[in-house]
Parts: structure tokens; sequence; C-alpha cells
């Protein structure tokens, strides 16, 4: 049975502060990861917004320091820019496409890293997370 979409429309969220979990360390009152702030520290703290694109049943999440999205202004401008964006490509704003893009590692990379990973720690790799995922092994 296909998936009908109900309607096209982009829907998105207002920004966020992000303090906690993985973010907590970049909180105004968290560590930094051992970095020297420069700034107030509160300018530092993550802030993301939302895009749902039901064409393609993708959500986009939009990062950015409170450095940037504190002023209204600038939140509304980056909003309309990355909706724009969704909009016109059914894909990913152009920046987020140019930043996969440069992170993308290929097949040999990962097995090299695995291999360096392996040769430092000592170990084979026994097992991966899709492995426990999609029940490839008993654990």
């Amino acid at each position: 049975q296909r998936h009908v979409a109900l309607d096209d429309d982009l829907t998105f969220t207002t920004w966020f502060r992000s303090r906690g979990g993985a973010d907590a360390p970049m909180a105004a009152d968290g560590d930094a990861l051992g970095v020297d702030r420069e700034l107030d520290p509160e300018l530092y703290e993550p802030t993301f917004m939302v895009v749902y694109d039901p064409r393609t049943d993708v959500t986009y999440k939009l990062e950015a320091p409170y450095a940037f999205t504190r002023d209204a202004g600038t939140r509304e401008r980056l909003t309309r820019q990355v909706v724009a964006e969704v909009a016109a490509t059914r894909g990913p704003p152009e920046p987020v496409a140019k930043a996969d893009a440069l992170a993308r590692i290929s097949a040999s990379e990962k097995a090299a890293l695995r291999r360096k990973f392996e040769e430092r720690l000592g170990s084979d790799q026994q097992a991966t997370y899709d492995d426990l995922r999609w029940g490839k092994e008993t654990y």
C-alpha cells in the first residue's frame, strides 16, 4: 500500500535552546569541553529549529549558536532561507548538502579507520550496532 501525503505543506518549529544531553557541555554553565570561550558563555549555547517535508517524509534540524539566533530578525531570515530552500529543492538546504558531501566517508576510508581502531585498541571488530539492530548477532 502506497503512502499518500495529506498535503505538501512544509511544517517547521520555532527556535529552541538546547542545554541538555549532548549539548550540555556547551550550555552557559557547561565546561565547553575545555575550550576557552572569548564571548559570554550564553552566546555559545546551541539553538535549533526543525523543518518537516511531507513530500519526501524527511525532517531537517538546523542548528546555530545562540550568538546568531538571539536576534529576532536574524532568526526570521534563517528560518525563511531554510524553509525556502527545502521547498524549492525537495532536499536539504545548500549548506547542509555541502557539509554532507564534505563529511562523506568512502568505503575504503571506513575500512582504513576500522583497521586503525583495531590496531590501536588491540582488538578486532566483533559486531556493529547494525548487527544488534537488525538481529544479525545474538547478544
